[in-house]
């Protein structure tokens, strides 16, 4: 074992840094990580507790506590008002700005910034005499940090009692090793808030971050052991021969059981196996890409899962699909018959799982995110835009973000499956690709031919006139040696000829057809009972005026064909209304695809959007532009202890039993003797409540 870490070289610094990426990479983006040598630092945008195996903590700072003192520096504002200036502070993670106004002074900073944090839910702030403001906040730990050009911050530290754990806002870990050297299989883990809804479990184990004992590729030169003094080359990145081989790959499999004890190398294995690419241009629910043209199977797949237990011991009939993104969702159609339905008892169950989407290594970051649709474009389901690599949907991925879903359908009729992306980018990137692997209980099954046969030339008759080649005389097998090594391969129908000579030339005929030249992606059945028409108006080109306050914790939508686009309010607008709708206009147009041309006008909040071949404006949750409104209003709801004439009943003792159902940023209190006792709801239930 020491002779293989040695050989793989792996470094303290090597696990501390793919820790602090693996932090880094979390979705949440509670937290930063950085390496340093053999230490890993994280920086908490809120109060976390920790605890690490493979190390020790090195030092850290405590989480705030209580009322938080905000010393403003007003040394620019010394030479005069400094209008446009910017004070900033952030607390859990949210930043809370104030630009100083042509005429303002410290204390009118002061008073401005105190009334931006005030409106946060569970936060009070005043400012006080002297350039401060004072927040107060429910008892809990928090985070709170200002930079040093805008003020300072005055708060007493975090300090549990009795069994409650210790938070912080940085914690620095340092690593260790068992040995002289890292060993494959050495495990470090990193776990913060343990036991709390906002968990988070980071790890780092040897040997499975790329590192390969197998030693690299070695060129060598090979001769003919028939004629020596031939040599072969080596083209296109492979070794060929032209002599007669005596094995032939026909197809690719898995093996499924050995069927006979250690001695014997008998197995049982699964031939042939289910794949679909995707066609390029189809991106909208109404032009989805047909699975229905697929082979699907039941062959043994290990990147799949059996979604129906007690079955027979084989997997749901399935089809792989592979997809590439070119900047839009790819959208795929299948069909649930009432066969199936009959067949499974009622209800047809099915999977989707999105495999090899990112894969540490690759340029881009992006999460896959899943929607199902029926063929009314409703969304009937979606994937929570991540998955655990070990758990759902058998192998396939090797990070948490591949999205999975699975469903039950109850009726027949046709359904899309969306593949889209979420957080970092709306579309599909371009350039990166990705595995859809599609199981559906009954689904029918394509029968399956083992090998293309040959068409015989037909000598001499094709001297003169062309032999014809027949569609059926076409396959889609796997074969290597079929295409042109890059955009043609085996899935372009090929044929294969057995020919020989005879002093001639040999003619083979083919047909180019129409619909091959033109395929139809969609046969509309508009005029059936089973289809409904589109009643929103379609446009070719359309100006959009945004109007309505801008507040922080508002969200912008634009609902376009069938897509939603959204911009989140982070602050109050500061300076005009207008100012701040067209800084919304732009970031929307920003995010529409290229297939739009996008403008907005030089100094209003209008947004002008064409297409020649033609739009909507309906969305998902949004048709049109919608702005959703934060923080409305305020709903109290209070029960007091009081006797029939509606006075005050007085204790000695009481046991005050909670009710309902807690929601994040709610504030629970009990007022005791005129004074409130209150929690502000983060992730809480009634019993830590």
């Amino acid at each position: 074992a020491s002779n293989v870490g040695a050989f793989l070289g792996i470094a303290l610094a090597d696990v501390a840094a793919g820790l602090a990426a693996s932090v880094d990479g979390d979705t949440t983006r509670r937290y930063d990580g950085t390496a340093a040598g053999s230490n890993v630092t994280i920086d908490g945008k809120i109060a976390f507790t920790a605890a690490i195996t493979g190390g020790t903590i090195d030092s850290f700072v405590r989480a705030l506590t209580g009322s938080l003192t905000i010393t403003l520096n007003g040394g620019d504002l010394l030479a005069g008002p400094m209008p446009g200036r910017a004070w900033k502070v952030t607390i859990d993670g949210v930043e809370y700005s104030y630009a100083a106004d042509h005429d303002d002074n410290l204390a009118a900073v002061a008073a401005g910034l105190a009334g931006v944090i005030d409106q946060a839910p569970g936060l009070q702030a005043t400012a006080v005499v002297g350039g401060q403001v004072l927040v107060l906040r429910a008892a809990g730990p928090y985070v709170a940090s200002i930079a040093a050009a805008d003020g300072t911050l005055s708060a007493a530290f975090y300090t549990p009692t009795g069994v409650q754990p210790q938070f912080f806002s940085r914690v620095v870990f340092a690593l260790s090793t068992l040995g002289a050297t890292v060993q494959p299989e050495e495990a470090w883990t990193i776990t913060l808030n343990d036991g709390l809804p906002t968990e988070s479990e980071f790890s780092y184990v040897a040997g499975h971050r790329g590192e390969s004992t197998v030693p690299d590729p070695v060129d060598v030169k090979v001769t003919d052991d028939d004629a020596p003094g031939v040599l072969v080359t080596q083209t296109g990145g492979s070794t060929n021969v032209t002599e007669p081989t005596r094995f032939v790959v026909l197809g690719e499999g898995f093996v499924t059981a050995v069927t006979c004890s250690p001695s014997c190398t008998s197995f049982a294995g699964d031939f042939g196996t289910s794949v679909l690419r995707e066609s390029e241009g189809h991106n909208t629910l109404a032009n989805a890409n047909d699975l229905e043209l697929g082979k699907w199977n039941r062959n043994a797949n290990p990147d799949i899962a059996d979604l129906v237990t007690g079955g027979d011991g084989k997997l749901e009939p399935h089809l792989t699909v592979r997809g590439a993104g070119n900047g839009e969702s790819d959208f795929y159609r299948f069909t649930v018959t009432a066969e199936m339905i009959t067949l499974a008892g009622g209800s047809v169950k099915a999977s989707f799982d999105v495999d090899r989407g990112f894969q540490y290594g690759d340029p881009l970051v992006w999460l896959s995110l899943l929607r199902l649709f029926n063929a009314s474009g409703d969304l009937l389901a979606r994937g929570l835009g991540f998955s655990n690599p070990l758990g759902a949907g058998a192998g396939g991925s090797s990070t948490w973000l591949d999205d999975y879903l699975e469903y039950t359908f109850t009726s027949p009729g046709d359904y899309v499956i969306e593949v889209g992306s979420w957080l970092l980018s709306s579309g599909l990137p371009l350039g990166v690709d990705y595995d859809l692997q599609i199981s559906v209980d009954k689904h029918v099954v394509a029968g399956f031919v083992f090998a293309p046969a040959p068409v015989l030339e037909n000598e001499p008759s094709n001297d003169t006139i062309p032999q014809p080649l027949a569609q059926n005389d076409f396959y889609t097998f796997f074969d290597p040696a079929v295409g042109n090594g890059g955009t043609i391969d085996f899935l372009t129908p090929y044929a294969r000829i057995q020919g020989g000579g005879n002093g001639s030339f040999d003619l083979f005929g083919f047909q180019i057809t129409a619909e091959m030249l033109n395929p139809s992606a969609l046969v509309s059945t508009i005029s059936g009972a089973d289809s409904t028409a589109d009643a929103t108006p379609f446009f070719t080109s359309v100006s959009l005026r945004l109007s309505g306050a801008v507040k922080n914790g508002d969200v912008w939508k634009l609902g376009i064909r069938y897509r939603d686009y959204s911009v989140p309010v982070t602050t109050d607008c500061v300076g005009s209304n207008d100012t701040c709708l067209r800084a919304i206009a732009l970031a929307l147009a920003a995010q529409l695809p290229a297939r739009f041309t996008v403008g907005v006008h030089a100094s209003e909040p209008i947004i002008t959007i064409t297409d020649s071949a033609g739009f909507n404006l309906r969305g998902i949750t949004a048709n049109g532009v919608t702005q959703d409104a934060y923080a409305a209003a305020t709903v109290t709801r209070t029960s007091t202890a009081l006797t029939t004439g509606s006075a005050p009943i007085t204790f000695t003792s009481a046991d005050v039993t909670f009710a309902g159902t807690p929601a994040n940023k709610e504030i629970w209190s009990i007022v005791v003797d005129g004074t409130a006792y209150s929690r502000l709801v983060a992730g809480d239930t009634l019993a830590t409540i």
